[in-house]
């Protein structure tokens, strides 16, 4: 259930869908795997390649845009079901 100051926020948020993806998806997912990444890459120091780690990055702002995507579509059902409720 969304409170009211929620409610508000998204309506405000839910204006700007490529923001939103950049920041909540593109991001988020691709600076929490490069941390994880550069955890990996401590103990494997001989195999990293310039070429696999921008794999990596790419494949990491991938999922991340989907991930972010799939939160948009999750919030927006709430969002939608919450004010339909207030009409």
């Amino acid at each position: 259930m969304l409170s009211d100051e929620d409610f508000k926020r998204w309506e405000v948020t839910r204006q700007r869908k490529n923001r939103y993806l950049l920041t909540h998806g593109v991001l988020m997912w691709t600076l929490v795997s490069m941390v994880f990444y550069a955890i990996e890459v401590d103990f494997q120091i001989d195999q990293v390649t310039w070429a696999g780690a921008g794999l990596r990055l790419l494949v990491a702002a991938l999922v991340g845009w989907l991930l972010g995507h799939l939160s948009y579509q999750r919030r927006e059902r709430i969002y939608q079901r919450h004010r339909n409720k207030e009409l």
